[in-house]
């Protein structure tokens, strides 16, 4: 569904292309889907039609997802977290690529989101020395830098 609504952004046939996205999300809601970066997409789509408040809804919806993982992955001892640490990595990568669309399509709220991405990043300070994420808040012109400061050899 995603691709056909890319064909249809391309065909400029906005209306369409945002009733697809409409289709998808009441028969893939949030709540019951899972494969959240699959969502990401729809996200854009959502800005490229001009429904900025579906758009938001959704990114909202699915931040949420990876914000209950990363809090329950924070409240965890640290020697726990290192065996959990591809998933928390996984769902830092995730929730950083949803604020990347942001960046690209709603500075405002970027800024808003990037911040709040970042609190639960800080969480985690001890994977990459203790120090301050090397990820700024987002108070520019330019998207997210999509490197992360986690290093594998902080765990081992």
């Amino acid at each position: 569904m995603a691709r056909l609504i890319q064909q249809l952004l391309n065909e400029k046939k906005l209306d369409k292309a945002e009733e697809i996205a409409d289709i998808a999300m009441e028969n893939m809601p949030v709540e019951h889907f899972g494969f959240y970066t699959l969502l990401e997409p729809y996200i854009g789509a959502y800005y490229e039609v001009g429904s900025k408040e579906k758009a938001r809804t959704l990114f909202k919806k699915v931040a949420q997802k990876y914000q209950e993982n990363l809090k329950y992955y924070g409240s965890l001892k640290t020697r726990n977290q290192e065996r959990l640490f591809e998933d928390i990595y996984t769902d830092i990568s995730r929730y950083k690529a949803l604020v990347d669309v942001l960046s690209r399509y709603d500075k405002e709220f970027a800024k808003e989101e990037g911040n709040i991405f970042n609190n639960y990043l800080r969480s985690f300070s001890h994977f990459y020395g203790g120090e301050e994420p090397e990820v700024e808040p987002i108070e520019r012109d330019l998207p997210l830098d999509t490197s992360l400061p986690i290093e594998m050899d902080s765990v081992n």
